[in-house]
């Protein structure tokens, strides 16, 4: 949650959790190194989602579900689709 900032800076702050995921380096005990995770974030801005947390939960669910069914690694938000 990021109260009062507006949707373009949250996909700043998305993508800056995106890329430093996607620099984490994992190491496995007994097995091997996992280097260049991926990860998708769902963005959903009220009150465009509504206002009511559910709501708002649900609509960030279905941005993320959709990130995920398109490729994975990338953000998306509910904005995209107006």
């Amino acid at each position: 949650m990021l109260p009062d900032i507006h949707e373009s800076a949250t996909r700043v702050v998305a993508e800056r959790v995106r890329e430093a995921i996607a620099r984490l380096v994992v190491e496995v005990p007994a097995t091997k190194t996992i280097d260049g995770l991926s990860g998708s974030i769902g963005l959903a801005t009220c009150p465009e989602a509504g206002s009511a947390i559910d709501r708002l939960v649900h609509a960030t669910d279905q941005v993320l579900c959709n990130a995920k069914n398109t490729g994975s690694d990338k953000v998306v938000s509910s904005a995209d689709r107006a």
